[in-house]
C-alpha cells in the first residue's frame, strides 16, 4: 500500500470539495521560444487566436527591448511583427476590441523621459503610432478594462504613483484620474471578472506584499470602492516571487491559490 502524507491528502480533498475547476488550469510548455530571454514584458489576447507580446528587459544583454511578438495559439508560431520606437519594460497594454487596437503604456525605458509615450498597435497594417504623452512617470501598473464602457481601461498603481487610480479613454487618447488606492501598489497586476469588478494584486517597493483584494467598479460616475482584503490571509504575495508561478482567484468562494508550473503537468498540488 502506498503512503500518503496527511498534508497532501487534505490539500487534495480541499481542492475537490473548494476548487473543482482547479483541474482545468494547466501550464502546457509549447515547442517554440521567444526570440530572447526577457522579463517585464506585458501580452495581451486578442480574443482569437493570437497573443501579442510587448517590450521587455533582455535579461542577456540587460538592454530594454522593442519588440511586438506575435504569438499564434493554434500552431505555436512565434514571430516578430513590429517594433516600438523606444524600447520599453514593465508596460501595461490595453485592447479595443471595436477595432483590434492596441495601446501600449506607463513603461520605463532609459530615462523618464522617454517613458511618457503612449503608442497604438495596429495588427492589421503592423504599424505603430505615438497617440498622446503622460505628464507623469508612472510603470509597474495594472490595466483593467471598464465593465460599461468598452473604450475605457482603468489603471492601477505603478512605481512611480503607488496609489494611482487613472481612466484611460481609447477614443479621445486621454487620461482622467479616477481616485486612489487605499494602499501604495509599486508594483501592480489585476485581473477582471468581467462582471464590473478586479482581483488586484501587488506589493509595495519596500517588499512587503499585499493579499490579494477585491476592487469594484460602479455606476455611471466610475466611483471606486474597496470591498475587503479577504481573500487570503494577511501574509501577502511577493510580485517578484510569483513570476514562475499561475495565480488561481475563485471570486466566489473568496478563495485564491498558486499552483506551480513544474507540477502542473503531474498534479493540482495547492501551495
Amino acid at each position: 500500500m502506498t503512503n500518503v502524507s496527511l498534508p497532501f491528502l487534505l490539500i487534495s480533498i480541499l481542492t475537490s470539495l473548494l476548487l473543482p475547476s482547479m483541474a482545468e488550469l494547466l501550464a502546457v510548455e509549447v515547442s517554440t521560444k521567444l526570440p530572447s530571454a526577457r522579463y517585464g514584458t506585458s501580452a495581451i489576447y486578442d480574443g482569437n487566436d493570437i497573443i501579442y507580446i510587448f517590450g521587455g528587459y533582455n535579461i542577456v544583454t540587460r538592454t530594454h527591448l522593442a519588440d511586438i511578438v506575435k504569438f499564434t495559439l493554434s500552431t505555436e508560431e512565434v514571430k516578430i511583427v513590429a517594433s516600438l520606437p523606444v524600447p520599453m519594460s514593465n508596460e501595461v497594454t490595453s485592447i479595443d476590441y471595436r477595432t483590434g487596437d492596441i495601446y501600449f503604456h506607463h513603461g520605463t525605458s532609459c530615462s523618464p523621459a522617454m517613458s511618457l509615450g503612449v503608442y497604438k498597435y495596429i495588427p492589421n497594417t503592423n504599424t505603430v503610432e505615438l497617440v498622446a504623452n503622460l505628464s507623469t512617470w508612472n510603470f509597474n501598473c495594472a490595466a483593467v478594462p471598464a465593465y460599461d464602457n468598452p473604450a475605457e481601461v482603468y489603471i492601477l498603481g505603478g512605481f512611480g504613483i503607488g496609489t494611482h487610480i487613472a481612466i484611460f479613454t481609447m477614443d479621445d487618447h486621454t487620461f482622467r484620474k479616477a481616485g486612489e488606492l487605499t494602499r501604495e501598489y509599486s508594483y501592480a497586476g489585476a485581473v477582471s471578472d468581467g462582471t464590473g469588478s478586479a482581483i488586484l494584486f501587488g506589493n509595495h517597493y519596500n517588499g512587503y506584499g499585499y493579499p490579494p483584494a477585491k476592487i469594484t467598479f460602479y455606476n455611471s460616475e466610475h466611483n471606486l470602492r474597496f470591498s475587503g482584503y479577504d481573500y487570503v490571509p494577511d501574509q501577502g504575495y511577493m510580485t517578484r516571487s510569483i513570476i514562475q508561478n499561475l495565480i488561481m482567484v475563485d471570486s466566489e468562494r473568496h478563495f485564491s491559490g498558486i499552483l506551480r508550473q513544474s507540477q502542473c503537468k503531474t498534479n493540482n498540488e495547492l501551495v
